[in-house]
């Protein structure tokens, strides 16, 4: 199994939805982006910001290896942030855990 940590940092509520998606297309535009891999896994967090705004902020994912292709992360001014990761199998079977002290988000990826 291979995991992907989104730490997050700040005093606000960021909320967040996981989901597998076909292709990876950015919240402000639906304009595609590439990700490499057979399979794309979208996770889209609320409420983060840039900089110190009473928001959470959100610390760019380690870059893994594995079972994990790649992971592109865009942000936008509205509080949206959305990463893309890319499987190397459209069937692996995905997990999130959602963890405190501190608050991080977790998906881990499993072999199909």
């Amino acid at each position: 199994m291979t995991s992907i940590v989104y730490e997050l940092k700040g005093d606000g509520y960021v909320g967040y939805s996981v989901r597998t998606v076909d292709r990876a297309l950015r919240y402000s535009d639906s304009k595609p982006l590439d990700i490499d891999g057979r399979g794309i896994v979208q996770i889209d967090f609320t409420g983060t910001a840039d900089g110190p705004t009473g928001r959470q902020n959100l610390e760019p994912p380690v870059p893994v290896v594995s079972l994990v292709s790649s992971i592109v992360s865009t942000r936008y001014g509205d509080g949206v942030t959305q990463s893309f990761v890319g499987l190397g199998d459209s069937q692996s079977p995905i997990q999130v855990e959602a963890m405190e002290r501190p608050t991080r988000l977790r998906v881990s990826v499993a072999a199909p």
